[in-house]
């Protein structure tokens, strides 16, 4: 399994836990659960570190804001996706790689930040080259 297969299979694991309903998310505080989570964290949020020896209740909440987190990162991206290529169609294509730049140094998800990066990158490209970029 490359590395990409298995960021999409931490991805499915987490939104599938978080779509549990909170007294089911206090029951599924096993130390399992607690290693996967953390091991996800570690993973997505370099950086973060969470809380030891939670008790079930914050753990649940725990896994709930940082579901809430993601999803505001993942539409904060899809914006900013949005907002460069709008910026590029402008004629502006030096600061909409800077506007992805500036959005993947302030995200904490590195999944985020990568695909920020990338688009940037794929905008630089194309204009030292003339063509258009790739599409996501």
């Amino acid at each position: 399994m490359n590395e990409e297969d298995e960021l999409d299979e931490g991805f499915e694991w987490f939104h599938e836990f978080a779509k549990l309903p909170i007294e089911e998310l206090m029951q599924q505080a096993t130390d399992s659960n607690r290693t996967i989570f953390r091991k996800f964290v570690i993973a997505n949020l370099p950086g973060h570190v969470l809380p030891e020896d939670q008790p079930p209740s914050e753990f649940a909440a725990t896994v709930l804001e940082l579901r809430a987190n993601e999803r505001g990162w993942n539409r904060a991206l899809g914006r900013a996706l949005i907002d460069a290529d709008d910026t590029r169609s402008q004629g502006n294509l030096q600061a909409a790689i800077s506007n992805l730049r500036s959005f993947a140094s302030s995200c904490p998800w590195k999944a985020f930040r990568d695909v920020a990066h990338i688009q940037a990158d794929n905008l630089e490209h194309a204009g030292n080259s003339g063509g258009l970029p790739p599409a996501p």
